[in-house]
């Protein structure tokens, strides 16, 4: 078997286990692509998330009212850079409007990547969010390639970051491929 069947067919296979209905953009009620605007992070700066050269964004939206979930889910992601170095970037993202409540919680949790306030929840309606914590990837152009709430994170963060490691080795694959013609 060569190479490439054998990528194709892991990647099947690890994407095909992590699939359920409720993790599919289309059975959820949501759109195919992230639908997300500039938002303030917690420094005040307005952050434009897809204005980088990351293949693959990660969004967690969270909520600070007695969600342990949330604190859990969050921690979870805070390795990404050391996993996919500049491939890859997480977002936290909340709808709590007191920026010194929200600091803290971050400091507290040792957070290391952005998070963007959305003070109004239009993100989080406009994704049809309505179980926190959640997670939403997408690729650089916006497009959905997974969704989730978190429940069972550490089994679901192992099989989402494999996920990820194929599609990126898929994408660079596919580049030398389209190179050699």
């Amino acid at each position: 078997m060569n190479t490439i069947i054998k990528i194709l067919l892991i990647a099947y296979i690890v994407l095909s286990s992590i699939s359920c209905a409720d993790d599919k953009p289309n059975e959820t009620g949501t759109n195919q692509y992230f639908s997300i605007t500039p938002l303030y992070d917690t420094e005040s700066k307005l952050i434009d998330s897809y204005k980088s050269d990351y293949k693959i964004f990660v969004y967690v939206y969270f909520t600070l009212n007695d969600c342990q979930p949330c604190a859990e889910e969050l921690i979870l992601w805070n390795d990404i850079k050391n996993t996919f170095g500049n491939e890859a970037i997480v977002y936290g993202i909340t709808n709590e409007k007191k920026k010194a409540i929200l600091t803290r919680y971050i400091n507290m949790l040792g957070i290391n990547y952005p998070v963007l306030i959305d003070s109004n929840a239009s993100i989080r309606g406009k994704n049809n969010i309505q179980i926190t914590p959640a997670r939403i990837i997408t690729n650089a152009s916006k497009k959905i390639i997974y969704r989730s709430d978190a429940s069972d994170r550490e089994y679901r963060f192992m099989s989402i970051v494999d996920s990820i490691e194929l599609f990126l080795k898929n994408e660079q694959l596919s580049a030398h491929l389209n190179n050699k013609n």
